[in-house]
């Protein structure tokens, strides 16, 4: 006499792909952020003080946070999520692809902070909802 699902049932269906898409999107993160210093490092050759200039850039998203949100107040967290991780996808793509030099690779990690920093802020009030 068991009051729940049987074994295998309860992971299907939406709170399944949430807990992957949970599950997958934190080893995408570690592996980005654990590949993002070499690669800065040995593609770019940066120096301790442009290293800094590039994330000084890549934090300014999360400065002018409320200037990205304010216009997209009137969606749905959903779709503002879904928007913002095709642009961290985006920026990724643009930093590993499309980037030869310096300044492009910086306007890149600009695009992905942009994403990530809407992300971060939406993503526990959108967990708590979807719950």
């Amino acid at each position: 006499m068991s009051a729940g699902p049987p074994p295998g049932r309860a992971l299907r269906g939406p709170a399944g792909c949430f807990l992957a898409s949970a599950f997958l999107g934190a080893v995408a993160t570690g592996i980005f952020f654990g590949s993002l210093n070499n690669y800065l490092a040995d593609v770019f050759d940066l120096s301790p003080g442009a290293r800094g200039v590039v994330e000084t850039v890549r934090e300014v998203p999360g400065m002018l946070l409320f200037l990205v949100l304010a216009p997209l107040a009137r969606l749905g967290e959903g779709r503002i999520l879904f928007a913002a991780l095709l642009v961290v996808a985006l920026g990724i793509y643009g930093a590993a692809d499309r980037a030869p030099d310096v300044v492009r690779v910086t306007l890149w990690l600009f695009v992905w902070s942009l994403g990530a920093h809407v992300v971060m802020a939406l993503r526990e009030s959108f967990c708590v909802a979807f719950s």
